[in-house]
C-alpha cells in the first residue's frame, strides 16, 4: 500500500499520511511499456539478424541508418523499444506481409 504524506507520496508509514490503494497500480500502468502486437515476430526476426554494432546494419533488427526516415543509434536503444519502432512502421503500412519481407529478406520468412 503506499501512501500520500504532506511530503508526497511513496511513503510506506501511515502516520500522517492518508492511503491510496489504487497508486500503486496507476504508476506501474504509467511506467510499463506499451504492449507489443507482433512481439513474437519481432524476436523472430531479432534471432536472425543478431544485435551488430558494427557495419551498414545495427540494432536488434539490423537497421540502416536513416531507415524509414528514422536516424537512430540503433546499437544503443533498448530491444523493446527498436520493436516498438517497428512496430509502428508495421502499423503505418497496413501490416503488410511485403513490407516485412522487403525489410528482412532473409529472417522474416521463417518467422511469418
Amino acid at each position: 500500500m503506499l501512501y500520500v504524506c504532506a511530503r508526497g507520496w511513496g511513503h510506506t508509514q501511515k502516520k500522517h499520511c492518508r492511503a491510496v490503494p489504487w497508486l500503486r497500480s496507476f504508476i506501474q500502468r504509467l511506467t510499463a511499456p506499451p504492449p507489443l502486437g507482433h512481439e513474437s515476430l519481432w524476436w523472430c526476426i531479432h534471432s536472425g539478424e543478431g544485435n551488430d554494432a558494427y557495419g551498414k546494419y545495427k540494432g536488434p533488427l539490423q537497421m540502416t541508418t536513416p531507415w524509414e526516415g528514422l536516424s537512430r543509434d540503433w546499437y544503443g536503444l533498448p530491444v523493446r523499444t527498436v520493436f516498438a519502432i517497428a512496430e509502428k512502421k508495421y502499423r503505418e503500412h497496413g501490416y503488410s506481409l511485403a513490407w516485412i519481407r522487403q525489410q528482412w529478406p532473409q529472417t522474416s520468412l521463417s518467422c511469418i
